[in-house]
């Protein structure tokens, strides 16, 4: 059984892989799944194999690849949070984040040299994967906390920036990193019995428990992050209080404070009085120039409880609230554009101006709206009038 739950992780996490590359298309979080199932890929294949053969104990030095990218792998979750909250990489992140990969690249072959491809002096051979096993506890542990801090501080203040399907996948990475954590505690718990009473009559039991929570792991994280990850958004940014069978099943994970948030209804007579007073208090006191513009501060300055403005304008416009709000910094951008006093202005310059706070997120909505980027519309605008 153990074997078969392993053997369907290799080749779902494969297809998935494959699945996420090719259709990716320059999406940065797409991507990041494809990496993300890639490793998840090599954990399963040699797992199998170490669970089926005897290939890894012939040729321990591809022992490398399932323990290196057992510690990537909370890394690249880690980018994906970014990448879902159009954040920006900060400079030197990937140099940062790759100072633990490299130290147990390092490690290995260090004791595998000594060890003359750990065929001598087990003692090497055991601190070697101690090594490798704290490196990737500190690995889950340094991300978990990046992650945990990141997501909180966005639902908390940018709610605007946050639709239903996103919130949905971001309290699902934070299980899925919990997950990953708790998996590597027993790690290295397994491994300490393993070397202090490898001879205790309940031992075997223990390495089949070990063996089949490793299995179950890898299954579920692959099942769920394709789940919550790949599922077409607007299902879930069009949450109502009439609510699908599989909306439901996929706002189990929430809390709570979330669920309210999402479930809360309006009646259908109000909308579009809602969205009048919502599109007033926006256009007269320009809000959407204000890059710290939140959920909550537009409830105040409109006088409606936030739940009533995300469902007017999700129900009556049929887009969600970052969307609504990207319309008008886009449309102010384009006006910024077109003055040729402003030919100085970088784009980075005139994103902030517009009310963004950050390039990233400027250009993906620049070009959802008008369909090339901020660049290419200066040119074709400030272009045509020069030739009149």
């Amino acid at each position: 059984m153990i074997d078969s739950l392993t053997l369907s992780t290799l080749i779902i996490s494969l297809l998935l892989t494959i699945f996420c590359t090719t259709t990716a298309q320059g999406n940065r979080s797409k991507l990041l799944l494809a990496l993300l199932f890639g490793m998840i890929a090599i954990q399963a294949g040699f797992k199998y194999l170490a669970f089926t053969t005897e290939f890894l104990y012939q040729n321990p030095i591809y022992l490398i690849f399932p323990e290196l990218s057992a510690i990537v792998t909370p890394a690249i979750i880690y980018l994906f949070v970014l990448a879902l909250l159009n954040h920006r990489l900060q400079h030197n992140l990937l140099l940062k984040m790759a100072v633990l990969p490299v130290f147990a690249i390092i490690m290995f072959f260090v004791f595998y040299t000594l060890t003359s491809g750990f065929t001598k002096e087990v003692y090497y051979v055991l601190e070697n994967f101690i090594i490798l096993l704290i490196v990737t506890l500190a690995s889950h542990i340094i991300y978990v906390v990046l992650a945990y801090r990141r997501i909180s501080y966005s639902l908390k203040n940018q709610q605007l920036d946050v639709g239903n399907h996103t919130r949905i996948v971001l309290f699902w990475v934070k299980l899925l990193l919990a997950l990953m954590l708790l998996r590597a505690l027993v790690g290295i718990v397994y491994f300490t019995l393993q070397l202090s009473i490898p001879d205790a009559f309940w031992f075997d039991s223990a390495t089949a428990a070990h063996k089949a929570l490793v299995a179950i792991t890898l299954l579920v994280a692959t099942m769920l992050t394709a789940y919550y990850a790949l599922r077409n958004p607007d299902l879930f940014d069009s949450i109502t209080e009439k609510k699908t069978l599989e909306q439901s099943l996929a706002m189990a994970i929430l809390p709570t404070s979330e669920k309210q948030a999402i479930k809360k209804g309006i009646d259908a007579n109000e909308i579009q009085a809602f969205i009048q007073k919502i599109e007033t208090v926006v256009r007269t006191e320009k809000l959407y120039l204000n890059s710290n513009l939140n959920s909550g501060f537009l409830s105040e300055k409109v006088g409606l409880p936030v739940y009533k403005i995300t469902l007017s304008i999700n129900k009556g416009l049929g887009k969600n609230l970052n969307e609504y709000i990207n319309e008008y910094r886009v449309d102010h951008a384009k006006s910024l554009l077109s003055n040729p006093e402003n030919i100085k202005l970088t784009i980075y310059s005139i994103a902030l101006d517009s009310g963004f706070a950050s390039e990233a997120p400027f250009y993906a909505a620049f070009k959802k709206n008008v369909g090339i980027s901020p660049s290419a519309y200066r040119s074709r605008i400030l272009g045509s009038n020069e030739s009149k």
